[in-house]
């Protein structure tokens, strides 16, 4: 299996509800995402995919999250905003909007550095 590795950037801030029914003050991060996409054969041109058109589409998703409260989004009002639901949004939009031929293996997400959050199948 062959794979390829696609990063953006976005900022955004959340509120994290804690154990015990406390919450966080609302902070910001830069967020760091990474898409893994894989494919059992390489294409006629010998890649995976294009990696400008898998960032385009990774950046389409993310633009969308990009200077917001994700706690103002419908997806989060029941769900904590956290790393790991942030990388399940993320896979949830892409995988639809990536070639056949292709599979999104994951989604990790870093709130910053050492701190990060994977969403798979």
């Amino acid at each position: 299996m062959y794979t390829i590795i696609v990063e953006t950037r976005f900022q955004a801030a959340h509120q994290l509800n804690l154990a015990g029914g406390e919450a966080e003050p609302e902070h910001k991060h830069d967020w760091s995402v990474t898409a893994e996409i894989s494919s059992d054969e390489l294409s006629d041109c010998g890649m995976v995919a294009d990696f400008h058109k898998i960032k385009a589409k990774l950046d389409k998703v993310t633009d969308a999250l990009n200077g917001t409260s994700l706690n103002s989004l419908d997806y989060f009002r029941k769900l904590n905003p956290a790393a790991e639901t942030v990388a399940r949004y993320i896979f949830e939009r892409l995988e639809p909007e990536l070639p056949l031929e292709v599979t999104l293996q994951s989604i990790t997400v870093g709130e910053q550095i050492g701190c990060w959050g994977k969403f798979s199948k």
